[in-house]
């Protein structure tokens, strides 16, 4: 390299400053250049560079890299994924009750260099693999060297050989993934757990609230640049079981699906490693105990609560599609679309917190005096009042608990007391569905909260609807 090619580290970054030539390819050098910026106490940050000779000058390839004490980076050479050096790091997660030094989860991240996307231009370093391992490490109270990267090198390594899709350039949509070498997990029960899949499509603005098969609620709730993700359960309203996710500081977490995570930091093309944000895959933990036993304290909420919730249910949201605010700088991108899949996993033997209240509400019902809900009728046992005297001879009746058809899914619901109700239908002999709607709580209190009324009751003749005063009407 000529010898008048200068470089200025990053302002701040005027520490330990270290530079080794690297072969970047066969036959073709490049310098790796580090340089640290000291902090209060034994905190510390360092910076990457990977150094090009470019028209007399030396361009650096990578984005912008920044390291903490705790970590580690490598330069490794695997000729059957990339020609040249592919450059690891590892460096710590802070984790709910954990100290400093404590055993830490890593965030593991691989750049491989890329041909030039302009004839005059320089080929450089993209992001082409992100995660933050299963397991904790030991940091720098229990060793001397961070040693992460070793111990992960074969999964990274089948990452990165996972064959990779065409990329959109342009950075406006995900026809496919961005990030070609995460591919959506498969949604399935495993022995001991259950599992459900949910899929849809979202505009900028909207809300999506679907109940799965067994309960649980999955809703996006819309925020500036994209959608919250909220898992809940029938009838308990707008409880969030998902929000003690982690991380809560720091990056952004997992459930905050906001497009400007998917470009660089002056939002002029694809996240090139220099915004710090999950991509298509979102892990996200969740439990029925959260807001009812387990709450989030800020620093010092409970690691042993955090796994509590990892225990009961795990999910994740894997976005297959969609479509970002076109690119201006200096602006944050905003998501136009989105087609995303989720899926939720529990303990076979548990589920949402409804469904024991819901056979205990139906059977109250079943067995409460009709006269209570109408004193004009005789004393019976509602279930055998409503087969004789509503019910065609062989007719089935249903009876499930819902919500009054109050809840809508929109923000119109957001901390609202809905009301909890059993419905009854049936088949009259003249042919009608019958119904009655019989409240008997609240997402609140509870739903076995208070006295039964009738919430409402009629009879639905083809396309025409017709609600009736009183139980004994339906008997006419």
């Amino acid at each position: 390299m000529a010898s008048s090619a200068c470089f200025e580290a990053p302002q701040n970054y005027g520490s330990n400053p270290l530079a080794e030539s690297v072969e970047l390819q066969p036959g073709r050098s490049a310098v790796m250049f580090q340089a640290v910026a000291s902090a209060s106490g034994s905190g510390s940050s360092t910076s990457l560079s990977i150094l090009d000779l470019k028209d007399g000058r030396l361009v650096d390839l990578v984005p912008q890299i920044r390291l903490s004490e705790q970590s580690e980076y490598a330069l490794w050479k695997e000729r059957d994924i990339s020609d040249a050096l592919i450059l690891v790091t590892a460096d710590y997660v802070n984790g709910v009750g954990e100290t400093h030094f404590s055993r830490h989860r890593f965030r593991i991240r691989a750049y491989i260099l890329e041909a030039a996307r302009e004839a005059s231009g320089s080929p450089e370093y993209l992001l082409r693999s992100d995660f933050v391992t299963d397991e904790r490490y030991p940091s720098l109270d229990e060793t001397d060297r961070i040693d992460v990267l070793s111990k992960e090198r074969a999964n990274l390594l089948a990452q990165l050989r996972r064959p990779i899709a065409p990329a959109d350039r342009a950075g406006n949509t995900l026809a496919a993934l961005s990030d070609p070498d995460v591919e959506r997990p498969l949604c399935q029960a495993a022995p001991g757990r259950a599992a459900e899949q949910v899929s849809g499509r979202v505009s900028a603005g909207e809300r999506f609230n679907q109940t799965t098969p067994s309960g649980w609620q999955v809703r996006l709730a819309p925020v500036q640049y994209g959608w919250m993700l909220e898992v809940g359960a029938k009838l308990h309203g707008d409880d969030d079981y998902s929000r003690l996710t982690p991380p809560w500081h720091g990056v952004p977490n997992p459930r905050q699906i906001e497009g400007w995570h998917f470009r660089n930091a002056d939002n002029t093309g694809p996240n090139d490693g220099s915004v710090n944000a999950p991509q298509q895959l979102r892990q996200f933990v969740f439990s029925p105990q959260v807001g009812h036993g387990i709450e989030y304290n800020g620093s010092a909420t409970n690691a042993e609560d955090v796994e509590r919730i990892r225990a009961f249910g795990q999910g994740w949201l894997f976005i297959d599609k969609s479509e970002l605010s076109p690119k201006a700088q200096g602006q944050r991108a905003s998501f136009q679309s989105m087609d995303f899949t989720v899926c939720l996993t529990w303990p076979a033997e548990a589920g949402p917190p409804w469904m024991e209240q819901e056979g205990q509400a139906i059977a109250r019902v079943k067995n409460l005096d009709v006269q209570e809900l109408d004193p004009k009728l005789g004393n019976a046992a509602f279930k055998y009042w409503f087969i004789t005297a509503v019910a065609a001879p062989g007719a089935l009746v249903s009876y499930d608990l819902n919500d009054c058809g109050e809840q809508t899914g929109g923000p119109a619901n957001e901390g609202r007391d809905i009301p909890s109700c059993v419905e009854v239908r049936t088949t009259t002999k003249a042919g009608a569905t019958a119904w009655v709607m019989v409240l008997v709580g609240n997402t609140r209190v509870g739903v076995l909260s208070g006295t039964p009324v009738v919430y409402g009751a009629g009879l639905l003749q083809g396309d025409r609807m017709h609600e009736v005063k009183s139980l004994g009407d339906l008997a006419r």
